[in-house]
C-alpha cells in the first residue's frame, strides 16, 4: 500500500512524459522501386529506402508518417496501363498502405495524373487525403478531406492539409473540373478555429503542398501551428521561427526524390494539462540506408510487370514533359 501510495503521489506531484515523432516525405517523383525506369538502373533513393528507415524509427517511438503531395504522379504515366487500370488498385496506394502512411496531401503532380487516377487513388488509399482550400464548386464543400486528427502516445495531433492556388494556373481545368482553390491564408484561418473548438488538439500540424516562402507568412501570422510541413523548394529547409505571438513554429521541407526524410520530435509534459511541450525538427539523410528487404520482396513483380511494359522511349519522353 506504501509504494501504492507514493507511486500514486510521485505521479500527481510530476508531469508525466509523452513522446512522438512525425516523419514526413515529400515530392516522391515517382522513386517507388529504387530503381530508375528511364535508364534501366538502380537508385539507391525512394520508398524502399524511406521504409527501412521509418521501420527502424518505429522500432524505438510512436511514429506519425505523413506526406505532402507529388507522390502518385511516377516515371510511367501515361505509359504503364496499370497505374490507370481499374481492374486492381492503384500501385502507388498500395505501397503506402503497406508502408502505413497516416495522411497525405494532394498535389500539384498528383492533379496532374487526370481525375480518374487521383480519386481512384484517393478511394484506395487508407489514410486521408487532404486540402481544407480545394472546393467543389457544386457544393462548396472541400473535395478532399480538410484534416484529420491523430492520438499516438496520449498526444491528440490535428493535422490540416492545404495546397497552393498556384496549381490552377499551371494545369488546364479539365485536370480539376468542378473545383476551385482558395487562397491558403483565408482557409487556414477559417478552418484552424474550428479545428481547435471541435477536437481540441495538444498540436496542430500544417501539411502544405507549396514553397517554403508561401508557408512562412501563415506561420508568421497565425497563433496556432506548431510545424508546417511544405515542399517544392530547390533546397531543402528546416528551421524554426518566431511567429507573431512570441511562438516558436518549425518549417521543414525534406526536398525531392525521398533523398531526405523530415523528422519532428515531440516532447509533452502533463499533469491534469499540458506543462510543456518540447519540437526539435530535422532533416534525415537516406544516403547509406539500405533499401527494406520486406518492401521489395511486396512489390518486385510488379516492378518486373513494369519493366516488361513500359516502353522506356515513353517514360524518358514523359519525364522531359514533366521538367
Amino acid at each position: 500500500m506504501f509504494w501504492f501510495l507514493l507511486f500514486t503521489y510521485l505521479s500527481y506531484i510530476f508531469p508525466k512524459h509523452h513522446e512522438i515523432t512525425v516523419l514526413q516525405t515529400s515530392d516522391v517523383y515517382g522513386r517507388y522501386f529504387g530503381y530508375d525506369l528511364s535508364t534501366n538502373q538502380p537508385h539507391n533513393n525512394g520508398l524502399p529506402y524511406i521504409q527501412n528507415y521509418v521501420e527502424d524509427a518505429r522500432k524505438e517511438h510512436r511514429v506519425l508518417l505523413l506526406d505532402n503531395g507529388n507522390m502518385l504522379l511516377n516515371q510511367a504515366i501515361p505509359c504503364y496501363p496499370e497505374t490507370i487500370d481499374t481492374t486492381q488498385k492503384n500501385i502507388v496506394a498500395r505501397m503506402l498502405n503497406y508502408m502505413d502512411y497516416d495522411a497525405v496531401t494532394i498535389g500539384e503532380q498528383d492533379i496532374k495524373t487526370t481525375p480518374d487516377v487521383y480519386n481512384k487513388f484517393r478511394k484506395e488509399l487508407h489514410a486521408p487525403v487532404l486540402a481544407a482550400n480545394i472546393i467543389q464548386k457544386s457544393t462548396n464543400q472541400p473535395y478532399f478531406t480538410p484534416y484529420t486528427v491523430i492520438t499516438k502516445k496520449k498526444i491528440r495531433v490535428a493535422i490540416i492539409g492545404l495546397a497552393s492556388p498556384e496549381i490552377q494556373q499551371h494545369l488546364p481545368k479539365h485536370l480539376w473540373p468542378d473545383l476551385q482553390f482558395e487562397d491558403m491564408m483565408t482557409a487556414a484561418k477559417k478552418w484552424v478555429p474550428l479545428i481547435i473548438k471541435k477536437e481540441r488538439p495538444d498540436i496542430i500540424v500544417g501539411l502544405f503542398h507549396c514553397e517554403s516562402g508561401t508557408a512562412l507568412p501563415i506561420a508568421k501570422q497565425m497563433k496556432d501551428f506548431d510545424v508546417i510541413f511544405c515542399n517544392q523548394d530547390p533546397q531543402t529547409v528546416c528551421k524554426a521561427i518566431v511567429n507573431d505571438y512570441g511562438d516558436t513554429v518549425w518549417i521543414i521541407n525534406p526536398g525531392q526524390n525521398g533523398d531526405y526524410i523530415g523528422r519532428l520530435n515531440v516532447h509533452l509534459y502533463r499533469k491534469k494539462k499540458i506543462e510543456k511541450i518540447q519540437f526539435n525538427g530535422e532533416l534525415i539523410p537516406l544516403a547509406g540506408q539500405e533499401a527494406d528487404r520486406g518492401f521489395c520482396r511486396k512489390f518486385e513483380n510488379d516492378l518486373e510487370n513494369i519493366k516488361n511494359t513500359v516502353d522506356t522511349a515513353c517514360i524518358q519522353q514523359q519525364m522531359t514533359n514533366d521538367r
